[in-house]
């Protein structure tokens, strides 16, 4: 596979202190509850793999002025009343400005580039994402981050739907056990979407890269 970064998008979801970070949001509940070996597999999995390979991806859009784009939960009232049936009825609410909304320093957006607010899973449906990828003339996509089975899986499968070639990067994603990913990926390839690796996305840009 060929990909151009004229026409390929890095679609970085939920990467965020509320669904990243395991002294924040999603993770500290979980931990509060008990969960505390789910929460470190899940954590060490970011820390050791998720984030250097987002970071090795992010290198080579910002090198050859790819698009970078950032999708994230954050309400954009207080009180979250805005929210999708799911996000209240699950108690997901990161207020505007808050610490859970903000996207992880070490691979935090720089320069202009575009950072996009939900209170759902799919960037497709709560987001104006299709609009600007339109705009911008990307046709195809590549989406990395968190939780695999959820918002990573509901954002690739709109991607594909809405005619996008679409690419899931496997070991720059997560969620709370092997078998959880590996079903994951196994539901949007049967989508349609391809998922690579970080070094095979990387070779598919090297070879569209400006000698």
């Amino acid at each position: 596979m060929n990909l151009d970064f004229a026409t390929t998008a890095l679609v970085i979801v939920d990467m965020q202190y509320g669904d990243a970070h395991r002294e924040w949001g999603l993770l500290s509940w979980k931990r509060a509850d008990g969960e505390i070996e789910v929460v470190e597999r899940y954590a060490c999995r970011l820390d050791d793999l998720v984030v250097p390979n987002i970071q090795r991806l992010q290198r080579a859009f910002r090198t050859n002025r790819g698009e970078v784009i950032f999708v994230r939960i954050e309400s954009l009232t207080q009180d979250g009343r805005e929210r999708s049936p799911g996000h209240k009825q699950r108690g997901i609410h990161f207020p505007p400005g808050s610490k859970e909304g903000e996207i992880l320093a070490e691979i935090a957006p720089v320069n202009d580039e575009i950072v996009l607010s939900k209170t759902c899973g799919s960037a497709f449906q709560g987001t104006v994402l299709e609009y600007i990828l339109r705009n911008l003339q990307i046709t195809h996509v590549v989406v990395v981050g968190v939780v695999t089975g959820s918002c990573v899986q509901a954002t690739t499968c709109d991607a594909v739907a809405r005619g996008f070639t679409t690419l899931v990067v496997d070991d720059a994603t997560a969620t709370w056990n092997d078998d959880l990913q590996g079903a994951a990926i196994a539901t949007m390839t049967g989508a349609g979407a391809t998922a690579l690796s970080t070094d095979e996305v990387l070779a598919a840009l090297r070879e569209s890269a400006p000698a």
